[in-house]
């Protein structure tokens, strides 16, 4: 009886192990413990998506870069990445690698400043040499039960095939938001989450913290401003709304809509890029020589009028 019990308490010792010990697919022990913004892109959803080659039909060089990025990256599945910044320079980097690289790219990878450490054959750390040694060690230990903030954010987010969570970098001025700013507010984002999928429908979410209510209330107005400048096919896409100094926005649209829309968007363009048409300007003939100096006439052209023969009678042979 003494055997058996000790047998089923280690049997339950094992199985709370297994569940406490995080799927690879959620395993974010890697990233930094006060990561300021965390993300993944799953590239292999990305290659596959139908609403992303419809665009990649009619937009060439995009569709060039896709085949390049497919060659390089076609074996991953997906790529996490975790940033810290540093003060006011670069941020610090970790991604997390779930796939096959071919040897050509990572080879590229190893030989600039990144670091590698492989963790599975599947399973691949990218970093600073220091950072990464550190990830690693993370990764031989158990979760830790408190998270930072970005962290936090990634459940509500994980099924989306792109997706960002926490603070943003300092942006550059030059970055072309301008117009997402409402007159008169300076935008100020504490933090940011948003996810897109491009499956079977495409949804996009996104969420703003913003410095008080009264700024996210303006962001929304000023969004839904710009949204009234679109074409048809897009407005009345995106929902709204204001908890608190967070604004919330989400759009959710079935993939045969999607495609009619992308399909009109791009006749359009492609009509707009077409140049206007020419005035054909009359042809004139400058005659010289005249008593009265050069005239222009207009020029006529005529076609040569061909000649009937005559049944029964050579056109060569003289007239009789």
């Amino acid at each position: 009886m003494r055997r058996f019990a000790i047998l089923l308490f280690a049997f339950l010792s094992l199985s709370a192990s297994a569940q406490e010990q995080p799927k690879s697919h959620d395993d974010w022990r890697f990233a930094h413990p006060d990561a300021t913004l965390v993300g993944s892109i799953k590239l292999s959803s990305l290659f596959d998506s139908p609403v992303l080659a419809a665009i990649l039909r009619n937009e060439p060089n995009a569709a060039m870069s896709m085949a390049i990025a497919r060659g390089e990256f076609g074996g991953v599945k997906e790529i996490r990445f975790s940033l810290q910044q540093m003060g006011t320079g670069d941020p610090d980097v970790l991604a997390l690698i779930q796939g096959h690289l071919n040897d050509q790219t990572l080879s590229a990878m190893v030989e600039g400043k990144a670091k590698m450490h492989r963790l599975a054959d599947d399973l691949l750390l990218l970093g600073n040499s220091s950072t990464v040694d550190d990830a690693a060690r993370r990764m031989m230990q158990p979760e830790a039960t408190l998270k930072s903030r970005a962290i936090a954010a990634t459940d509500a987010l994980s099924a989306s095939d792109v997706w960002i969570a926490g603070q943003l970098p300092p942006l550059p001025p030059d970055l072309g938001l301008a117009g997402l700013k409402p007159a008169g507010i300076k935008l100020d984002v504490r933090a940011i989450a948003m996810g897109l999928s491009l499956g079977d429908d495409i949804d996009f979410q996104l969420s703003m913290e913003t410095a008080s209510p009264a700024m996210a209330a303006e962001l929304v107005r000023s969004i839904h401003e710009a949204e009234d400048q679109q074409p048809a096919q897009y407005k009345g896409k995106l929902l709204s709304s204001v908890e608190g100094s967070t604004a919330r926005f989400h759009s959710h649209v079935p993939r045969q809509e999607a495609l009619d829309a992308i399909r009109m968007s791009l006749k359009t363009t492609s009509a707009e890029a077409l140049p206007p048409p020419t005035a054909v300007k009359p042809r004139r003939i400058t005659i010289q020589g005249l008593d009265e100096g050069p005239r222009e006439v207009p020029f006529q052209s005529t076609t040569p009028a061909v000649p009937q023969s005559n049944p029964g009678r050579n056109p060569a042979a003289p007239n009789q």
